[in-house]
């Protein structure tokens, strides 16, 4: 039944007054105003609520159900589902799910809203993850959503990712997407047990990232020789050249990362351009150290952690995690008195870095090089004038050695000595042994010690 405003007027008066024959029909007729006007009011909030899904990076199938902000958190809620599209004459498509396949909710930290942070709740199908936090399956799911097991968005940790192969500061990129501590160590400790196949991986941009237009419309260069992906992007971009509708670029460029994703293991230069990183980046070269170089973990009672801890040691990490354990750590070594409350300080870094040494090579070269400084010996030698380097000479069991090159030194220059024994081929000779022992004293210790109690 429909009424125009003048009969609702009428009977709003009617409603007011004290007649009890109109009571019923006004109670009728303001319910059915009221439910037309929630109508409407209901119409308003999807469209509200669609205009958000699309500032999200929220598409089809997925919808926007609900939004719910926790002001004291700084948190906004925003629930989601899967929606089918509905067929005529069908009352109940939408409710139709498949009964064969687990369903399981999450919930996970997708971007930053102004001083807001975004978390989007749904519910997915449980797939086969093989157990791995970080698996292949994980990547074809859309950057809103994640692992069930983490509270962290696909989308999230490629911009970690991403923000942490850039070198960014581990304060700045909690600031930038609004993520604690907690939740930051917990992502970078998950992208650092990565194995090396899947490193790349999770650089590439969403399905969401600005990147892949700008690439369609020639914005971004993309430089490759992979004929395949040089046939496909000519393609592309003359079908995104065409068209003006946001929904079909979006269409290309999805068709252009799963390119990408199918082939991931022969991207990785071009993924690295689509990130703006520079493969010649200090950073990824440390991760590529060489092999053969031996690295040792200093002791764990080596004066060095100190240095690290109260920074006269920069080791220069992108690792957000050691980072803010040297910084934690840095407060409790204020409080330490005596020296075993510093051993107790020096332990979660020594235990961190000793369980994460694969991941921490460049810092490790680094501690390796102030190590090999501190455990110099800091031994005077006599000078080349003084008398004892030429007593070696005159005497092979002055200083008993070992030493195969010391030895075949000596052997060399008492036979070039011979019978003529100048003063000034016999102080050449004394100054050859003292700058061989001055360049060789790490690996002649027990030489040493026996000079020098032959000096005193």
């Amino acid at each position: 039944i429909k009424f125009s405003k003048i009969e609702i007027l009428i009977l709003e008066v009617y409603f007011y007054s004290p007649c009890v024959l109109y009571r019923p029909r006004t109670k009728i007729i303001s319910i059915s105003w009221t439910f037309e006007f929630s109508q409407k009011r209901l119409q308003m909030e999807r469209i509200n609520l669609q205009d958000l899904a699309g500032a999200l990076g929220i598409i089809e199938p997925w919808a926007i159900k609900s939004v719910k902000t926790d002001i004291e958190a700084r948190i906004i809620n925003v629930y989601i589902e899967k929606r089918e599209k509905s067929r005529p004459f069908t009352l109940f498509s939408r409710l139709k799910k498949d009964q064969d396949e687990k369903q399981i909710s999450g919930s996970w930290s997708y971007m930053a809203i102004g001083l807001y942070r975004c978390v989007v709740h749904a519910t997915i199908v449980d797939r086969n993850f093989d157990g791995n936090i970080l698996s292949t399956e994980l990547f074809k799911l859309e950057s809103f959503l994640g692992h069930p097991a983490r509270n962290y968005s696909n989308y999230l940790r490629q911009q970690i990712a991403t923000a942490q192969a850039k070198g960014l500061d581990s304060e700045l990129i909690g600031n930038l997407f609004r993520v604690d501590q907690e939740l930051l160590t917990r992502i970078v400790s998950d992208l650092e047990q990565l194995p090396e196949p899947l490193k790349t991986h999770v650089l590439l941009p969403s399905e969401v990232d600005p990147v892949w237009e700008k690439v369609l419309l020639a914005r971004v260069q993309l430089q490759t020789k992979a004929l395949p992906l040089r046939l496909l992007l000519s393609k592309l971009r003359s079908a995104a050249l065409k068209t003006k509708n946001i929904e079909e670029r979006r269409t290309l460029g999805t068709q252009l990362r799963n390119f990408f994703t199918a082939n991931i293991h022969t991207m990785e230069r071009e993924i690295l351009q689509l990130c703006s990183i520079n493969p010649q980046d200090a950073n990824i070269k440390a991760q590529r150290a060489p092999a053969k170089q031996r690295i040792v973990v200093p002791g764990a009672k080596s004066i060095l952690w100190l240095d690290v801890i109260s920074g006269k040691i920069n080791l220069d990490s992108k690792s957000i995690p050691l980072n803010l354990l040297i910084s934690k750590q840095r407060i409790s070594l204020m409080k330490a008195q005596t020296n075993r409350d510093k051993i107790q300080v020096i332990a979660p870094l020594y235990q961190y870095i000793t369980k994460n040494y694969r991941s921490l090579k460049r810092e490790l070269l680094i501690l390796n090089e102030q190590l090999q400084k501190v455990t110099k010996p800091k031994v005077r030698l006599p000078s080349p004038d003084h008398h004892i380097w030429q007593n070696i000479l005159d005497n092979e069991n002055l200083i008993p050695s070992k030493h195969l090159a010391y030895k075949l030194l000596l052997s060399k220059l008492r036979s070039t000595l011979g019978g003529n024994q100048s003063p000034q081929e016999k102080d050449a000779a004394a100054r050859k042994v003292h700058g061989f022992v001055s360049k060789n004293h790490a690996s002649m210790r027990q030489e040493l010690q026996v000079l020098m109690s032959q000096v005193a």
